[in-house]
């Protein structure tokens, strides 16, 4: 079981305490300076590698994880939901053609004193407006999914990066060894190593 010799609540908190670092280790462990110079360099010149795999955990977060997994529910949602609004227009677009049509039969069969209701064309051009306008508020409740749906993924997606922010806070980092190896751990899970060979040698 590896040794703690410092640890600090996350990434930003350990790189701003480099001299601090170095002074825990010296206390805790006599490290050849060979071996300091591996470490130093691993986890100080190599800091852009760190930090990528430092935001990787952040994404692996259990909270990062549930908030995408709600983007995407919602995103899918908002995709079901959106051929309704394109279907609206068509639909209201539809019935006023259906409304215009029975004015236009309507005029042609007053002239002709014919009572509208007994011409087929008129009757099933009234059917067919019935049934458009039946289905209007089924459709203008899908529309309200869809409203729905926008608004919150919107609002997830404005909380994405707060929250990630929030995370970056929580992951802590630490210097740990073995007795044979000093490492560095993020979360926990050892990410970076030096075997600390000239340590070893001079014991």
């Amino acid at each position: 079981m590896p040794k703690v010799i410092c640890k600090y609540k996350n990434y930003d908190e350990f790189y701003k305490n480099r001299t601090s670092i170095w002074a825990e280790i010296r206390r805790r462990m006599d490290i050849h300076a060979a071996d300091t110079a591996s470490f130093d360099k691993l986890i100080f010149q190599g800091k852009a590698a760190i930090r990528l795999t430092y935001d990787n955990h952040v994404e692996d977060a259990p909270e990062m994880k549930k908030a995408r997994s709600n983007i995407a529910a919602l995103e899918k949602e908002k995709s079901r939901t959106y051929r309704f609004v394109q279907g609206l227009k068509s639909l209201e677009d539809e019935i006023s053609a259906k409304h215009k049509m029975l004015r236009v039969l309507e005029s042609q069969l007053q002239q002709k004193e014919v009572d509208p209701k007994t011409d087929p064309n008129y009757r099933d051009t009234a059917k067919e407006l019935k049934k458009l306008i039946k289905a209007q508020p089924a459709v203008k409740k899908k529309i309200q999914e869809y409203d729905k749906a926008l608004k919150a993924l919107e609002q997830a997606e404005a909380n994405y990066d707060p929250l990630k922010k929030q995370v970056e806070k929580t992951i802590p980092m630490s210097v740990q060894t073995d007795g044979k190896n000093m490492m560095l751990y993020i979360g926990g899970r050892a990410e970076a190593s030096v075997r600390l060979r000239a340590t070893l040698a001079q014991k």
